[in-house]
């Protein structure tokens, strides 16, 4: 991965994730393929003005970047985009290489409330374990036939700062206010 100028990489992975410990994870949700979000923390609406696009963007670019959006987030917001992952709770278990949604929402749904309270990085494996109160647990590791270079997970942190971290575990803080 290319970390961009504003970053910094990161020694201890445990330092940047202590702000989660403590958390309810909500609003669980599995996005396109195998991505995944879980909001931490106090809801906060999160608004994107309209941008001015180029004229050599598709219509449908053009016509989604001229709305104003709006979304709710945590004050905290996990992105699992090219890592794959595994979750197992009291009364299921599933993953990222899940297709059928049948499978996969019982689980999301019994997470959704859960507080965190460890988080455990594995150099080694380039893996992250999260366990919550209620028995759930979630480990984040390189995704298959994935291009090393891509994240794995990012972490929105309420400053606006965004911890990254690649397929082999390496893993940076990107300061600064950044658009979700």
């Amino acid at each position: 991965m290319d970390f961009p100028s504003n970053s910094e990489q990161i020694s201890d992975p445990s330092a940047a994730l202590a702000g989660l410990l403590g958390q309810l994870a909500w609003g669980v949700r599995r996005g396109y393929g195998s991505f995944l979000t879980i909001e931490f923390g106090e809801p906060r609406l999160f608004v994107r003005e309209p941008i001015q696009s180029v004229s050599s963007d598709s219509l449908d670019i053009r016509q989604r970047l001229s709305r104003r959006h709006v979304s709710v987030h945590g004050i905290w917001h996990l992105w699992i985009t090219h890592g794959s992952w595994t979750l197992v709770t009291v009364n299921y278990a599933t993953s990222s290489e899940e297709s059928e949604a049948a499978k996969v929402e019982p689980a999301l749904t019994q997470l959704d409330g859960q507080r965190l309270v460890s988080a455990k990085f594995n150099r080694s494996s380039a893996e992250i374990h999260l366990s919550f109160d209620l028995g759930a647990h979630l480990r984040i590791g390189p995704g298959q036939q994935v291009d090393r270079d891509e994240d794995q997970w990012q972490l929105f942190a309420p400053d606006g700062s965004i911890v990254n971290c690649d397929q082999i575990g390496r893993i940076a803080l990107v300061s600064g206010k950044q658009p979700r």
